[in-house]
């Protein structure tokens, strides 16, 4: 439970802190296709760790499939953080730049991705799972 929030805040700190440099390339990318390559291969790179983070803890999720879970945290701490940020939004200053409170936007994140983990979406489904197991 404490790796979640952990992990969103380090993925946080590490956007806001490079922010102005990630917002030139992904600018330079639109026009540059050996640009746009290498970021596309850093941002899958990353991606990539993000998730093997949140795998190596699976066997504490509740979610049902938890690739999809994992995909789906960075998925969420990706768009809400790059939109506070401004990054690959268009003009700077506009499509949610700066929107928020910086604070609770990376708290409320680190919590949905941890009750996305931690619940099954399919309660219904589990309990048809567990009584066929006892069986």
């Amino acid at each position: 439970r404490d790796l979640v929030p952990a992990l969103v805040g380090e993925f946080a700190q590490f956007l806001r802190r490079h922010s102005a440099l990630l917002a030139a390339f992904m600018e330079q990318g639109d026009h540059d296709t050996v640009v746009e390559e290498i970021g596309r291969r850093s941002f899958q790179q990353t991606q990539l760790d993000f998730r093997l983070l949140l795998l190596d803890r699976a066997a504490e999720f509740a979610h049902p499939d938890p690739e999809r879970a994992a995909a789906a945290c960075f998925t969420l701490s990706y768009a809400t953080i790059g939109r506070y940020l401004g990054l690959n939004s268009g003009v700077r200053g506009h499509g949610g730049e700066g929107e928020g409170d910086w604070t609770r936007i990376v708290e409320d994140v680190s919590q949905m991705c941890l009750a996305y983990l931690v619940t099954d979406p399919n309660p219904a489904d589990t309990d048809t799972r567990r009584r066929a197991t006892r069986r």
